[in-house]
């Protein structure tokens, strides 16, 4: 690419609020002081399971008419609900590398809290981001295996579904390993989403 090239591509780039900006003042407080501590405190086990491959399904279903190159096509969605504004910016591809990290690290804390550790991390929207410098093939793989073996994993070992222990969410505050379960089908069915709306933009 030549720099005319590169500096076209920079120019058009949007600016958006940096990672870990946040949501809308409304958003925020509807989450913490709504979502958080009534539906999904109230949401059964089997009612989360079943959304959870509900939503699967339905990206896989998104997937399968897109090619590889269609797939890494970066786009800026509307804002919408549960999104940060730094995250409109993304690929597909991206989008799915976010729901396995963001994933894989909720699998972790649900786990933990089950045995009475805490996590050794700060769960910190910033820290994330997809890079984007994983290929489109390992990004595929790596969703599909996160929703094949390694979601069936930790749903099998996570037996005490009310056990009381919390971990610090940067969003919904201090949240009991039940509601981490949750919330492991409502973060992906937000970016189901944006994968949706991606798609209405690819060329």
């Amino acid at each position: 690419m030549s720099q005319v090239d590169n500096q076209m591509q920079t120019s058009i780039e949007p600016k958006l609020a940096p990672p870990g900006a946040g949501l809308t003042w409304y958003q925020h407080l509807l989450l913490k002081y709504y979502i958080g501590p009534f539906v999904s405190a109230r949401t059964t086990r089997d009612e989360s399971k079943r959304r959870f491959d509900k939503v699967m399904s339905k990206i896989q279903n998104e997937l399968s008419s897109l090619t590889n190159e269609q797939l890494a096509q970066k786009k800026l969605v509307p804002p919408m609900m549960g999104l940060e504004d730094s995250s409109r910016y993304w690929s597909v591809a991206m989008t799915l590398e976010h729901i396995v990290i963001v994933g894989r690290a909720m699998c972790s804390v649900i786990l933990a809290l089950q045995k009475g550790e805490t996590p050794n991390f700060v769960a910190d929207v910033a820290k994330v981001k997809p890079l984007g410098q994983m290929s489109v093939q390992q990004s595929l793989s790596d969703f599909q295996n996160f929703i094949q073996v390694e979601y069936p994993k930790m749903n099998e070992a996570f037996r005490d579904f009310e056990n009381a222990n919390r971990f610090l969410h940067p969003w919904f505050g201090m949240i009991k390993p039940k509601q981490w379960y949750w919330l492991i089908t409502v973060h992906t069915a937000i970016h189901l989403n944006q994968i949706r709306e991606i798609k209405k933009l690819i060329n």
